[in-house]
């Protein structure tokens, strides 16, 4: 299985996939902060905890902290972006970031 190809990392936090042939995917995998995943152009499937869901462009979804998930593109050229920075999971964050 191959990984879906990375083509630009937009400063730490972000990262542009493209799905280069049907079998790419982003393998399950956790970590132990929460991000989102954009769909920019095409679909996706992701699957997060065991349930699965799919997105196509424009759509986004946030894998909490902890969970289980992998992304698995349903067409060939599909673009997606990953990005943690935007990600506030809690009031706290929210005015942590803002206050700086």
């Amino acid at each position: 299985m191959m990984k879906a190809r990375c083509v630009k990392l937009l400063g730490p936090y972000a990262t542009v996939y493209v799905s280069d042939t049907a079998e790419d995917r982003v393998a399950e995998h956790q970590h132990e902060y929460a991000h989102a995943c954009t769909v920019i152009f095409g679909a996706v499937r992701v699957v997060i905890d065991g349930r699965e869901t799919s997105l196509v462009s424009g759509q986004s979804v946030i894998f909490p902290a902890g969970s289980l998930h992998s992304i698995h593109p349903t067409e060939i050229g599909t673009v997606f972006v990953n990005s943690s920075a935007v990600v506030l999971t809690s009031e706290e964050e929210m005015f942590a970031a803002v206050e700086g």
